[in-house]
């Protein structure tokens, strides 16, 4: 709920990564003018649409790489489109691929999203590959999922690594 001028303000001035999900069409649209001062973004189909132009329908569609040539022009160093029960999208200026979400016994998917930003931001500060931090972004994803409360008990960056197969 941050308006476009004051995310400007702060991705313009801020010193450290910065990582977005923009999380609705209508807040979607307040990134625009800051892209090019963002590390990472992250968003659905058709938040994507309204950031490119491009409409993306699935993994298999060919303008994933297209929206992500958008972003990444644009200076975004880390794209993740996220694609529902098709996983992700993940890509930066050099490499991109598709990565399919991990197995988890759906509870209710609050704070899913939230989830994987942390496990995104967390392999960012470890320096991780683009493909491991897309299992981290994911397995925390997963495990928000297997809850019925809001935050996951049993979320700990051990269990994220366990679940990416990187422990």
């Amino acid at each position: 709920n941050i308006p476009t001028e004051s995310i400007a303000f702060l991705a313009k001035k801020c010193k450290v990564p910065i990582f977005a999900d923009p999380v609705s069409c209508t807040k979607a649209a307040r990134l625009l003018p800051s892209l090019s001062n963002l590390y990472a973004v992250t968003p659905n189909a058709l938040e994507t649409r309204i950031l490119t132009g491009d409409k993306v329908e699935s993994a298999s569609d060919e303008t994933l790489e297209k929206a992500v040539k958008v972003f990444t022009d644009a200076g975004v160093k880390t794209v993740a489109l996220t694609l529902g029960e098709d996983g992700i999208y993940i890509a930066d200026k050099k490499n991109g691929f598709h990565v399919r979400n991990l197995p988890c016994k759906l509870m209710n998917a609050t704070g899913a999203g939230d989830a994987m930003m942390a496990g995104f931001a967390y392999a960012h500060t470890k320096e991780m590959s683009l493909k491991e931090t897309a299992l981290v972004g994911l397995a925390a994803a997963a495990i928000a999922c297997e809850s019925t409360t809001t935050i996951n008990e049993s979320m700990s960056i051990e269990a994220v690594l366990k679940r990416a197969g990187l422990d």
